[in-house]
């Protein structure tokens, strides 16, 4: 098809505006071939990249009578009829044939997780050393229990030092979202680590709650199960802290769970229900426990499924659906298990 009309060029100049030249057929001669307008369109307005373009879209373009071409995906206007002024070309219409790529998506920063700070009341009397033990051993239950359930508290724990309390109390315990020490008697004759391990094993207390959905002070389950918890956890804790092993502690447990008069161990059903418990009381329920999660074969998960359905089921079927079995089967293979430990030969404490 050949174009005999006469049509004007346009040139866009770097200032911005548009100079008329020449017509094509007078770049061209005055049989111009619509291959030939897009070449020099392609010289006049694309540079090579153009050329390049235009010489695939060409091929087409004698073959197809659709005066409306795509070029670098602009869609041109149709080739003026004879008498008609050709439309400019525009800025934009350059722009769009060279479309700017996006830029990158910027990178999300992950979000970090992290438990309300705990308020600190420390009485007049409070040892900077104290201060710094008990600081030691919240943020190592907190951090542990962030660490391996995922959970947090939903209020800032407080913890209130004092050194003689208006209550009876050992060294501290856990109340509604909140921790007692009382920094005298028992206290001030414990070593470091056993004072940073008793903060611990109450803030494992108030974790065990967290799990829970529930206030803290209300024990859930057995009691061997809540203390015995608490108090081999505190020792994973610190041990996540450099201050000991899993296998120590373990050690230290089983050494502590034998340190009674007739130095065997006794038998954990009668620590279901009582809170008067001696210190290998202590030792024997975290023993328990761990060759509970053992048995379970799902670890520390088994506990994060039990605290977190015992608030609403009765204990005795979520300790099943946890662990895998009824509180008679365990009591049963657990005892068959205990005849078999001996005492190691480590020291209780550090």
């Amino acid at each position: 098809m050949s174009v005999d009309n006469k049509l004007e060029g346009r040139l866009i100049i770097p200032d911005g505006s548009i100079n008329k030249t020449p017509p094509f057929n007078q770049l061209f001669g005055e049989r111009t071939t619509r291959r030939d307008l897009l070449k020099g369109a392609a010289l006049l307005f694309g540079g090579a990249a153009a050329l390049k373009a235009s010489a695939t879209l060409a091929q087409s373009a004698e073959e197809n009578t659709d005066p409306s071409i795509d070029i670098a995906g602009v869609q041109t206007s149709p080739l003026p009829e004879s008498g008609q002024e050709e439309q400019p070309l525009t800025a934009k219409v350059i722009a769009e044939a060279s479309p700017t790529p996006k830029p990158p998506e910027p990178t999300k920063t992950p979000e970090v997780v992290k438990y309300p700070e705990p308020i600190y009341n420390f009485g007049p009397e409070t040892t900077e050393t104290d201060k710094r033990l008990i600081k030691t051993g919240i943020s190592a239950a907190l951090d542990f229990f962030l660490k391996t359930f995922g959970v947090v508290t939903r209020y800032p724990i407080q913890v209130d030092v004092q050194s003689n309390f208006p209550f009876p109390l050992e060294l501290a315990d856990a109340y509604t979202n909140g921790i007692r020490i009382r920094t005298r008697g028992n206290w001030s004759d414990a070593s470091e680590f056993e004072r940073i391990r008793t903060v611990a094993h109450e803030g494992l207390h108030i974790g065990q709650d967290a799990v829970s959905d529930s206030s803290v002070g209300r024990i859930y389950g057995p009691v061997w199960l809540s203390e015995g918890s608490a108090e081999l956890l505190a020792g994973y804790a610190l041990a996540d802290k450099q201050f000991i092993t899993r296998q120590e502690w373990d050690s230290m447990k089983l050494s502590q769970a034998f340190n009674t008069q007739s130095g065997s161990l006794t038998e954990l059903k009668p620590l279901e229900g009582s809170e008067d418990l001696i210190p290998s009381d202590y030792g024997f329920s975290a023993v328990a426990v761990k060759y509970l999660m053992e048995r379970s074969g799902k670890g520390l998960q088994s506990l994060k499924d039990f605290y977190s359905n015992v608030r609403t089921l009765d204990w005795r079927v979520t300790f099943k659906t946890a662990f895998g079995m009824d509180l008679e089967t365990f009591y049963k293979d657990f005892a068959a298990y205990a005849a078999t430990l001996k005492k190691p030969a480590v020291t209780i404490y550090k």
